[in-house]
């Protein structure tokens, strides 16, 4: 019996893939405690599409301390709205969704991820600098991702901004779209002219 035992959680354990090449990714709809592989639809699904990339719309960026739902200012509401629109309609579209996460600052707001919570093409990446290309690009390369993207969130000149250049520079032959709209600067006196160009990087207002 106890060989039947063994040898029946012998072939389990052999017929299980093996993951250790993957990146650590969490949908964004678990809890940060026991994070997951991203759904597998996401390595087969949505691919020669764009992609959406949400960066640090984080509660502890956004709210106030020990809030999940106070905003700081009530003025950035209006960029919240923006980038739900955006999120919105990329899961009409069909695209992939990039949550960046800086860690140690909670999880994206509310307002944002309500639209995702049977999304099987939305992931949350956790990041510790403000470049987060890297993230993106480790993932999206891996399941067949289009080198097309659309870039939004907090802060404009600096996560935003380094992630942004980064993502062009990494990847010559992309096109990467900055929703001007849909980012909230940490400098209330920043100007898009001061924004890094290259030929592949694109701001878009009404994107």
């Amino acid at each position: 019996m106890l060989l039947e035992l063994f040898t029946a959680l012998s072939r389990w354990l052999g017929s299980k893939p093996v993951d250790s090449d993957k990146p650590r990714v969490q949908p964004f709809f678990e809890s940060e405690i026991g994070a997951r592989y991203v759904n597998p639809l996401f390595y087969s699904d949505g691919m020669g599409r764009p992609s959406l990339v949400v960066v640090d719309m984080q509660t502890g960026f956004l709210c106030q301390d020990g809030s999940v739902d106070e905003l700081i200012d009530p003025a950035w509401q209006a960029v919240l709205d923006e980038v739900e629109a955006l999120v919105v309609d990329a899961v009409a579209r069909g695209w992939k969704v990039y949550l960046l996460e800086y860690a140690g600052y909670g999880t994206t707001f509310w307002q944002i991820t309500r639209h995702l919570e049977n999304y099987p093409l939305a992931c949350r990446l956790t990041k510790s600098r403000w470049d987060g290309s890297m993230e993106v690009v480790g993932l999206n390369d891996r399941c067949g991702g289009s080198s097309e993207y659309l870039v939004c969130g907090c802060y404009s000149e600096q996560c935003v901004e380094q992630t942004v250049v980064s993502l062009a520079k990494s990847q010559p032959r992309s096109l990467v779209r900055v929703a001007t709209q849909a980012c909230l600067p940490h400098d209330p006196g920043f100007e898009w002219s001061r924004f890094p160009k290259a030929n592949n990087l694109q701001l878009d207002r009404a994107a």
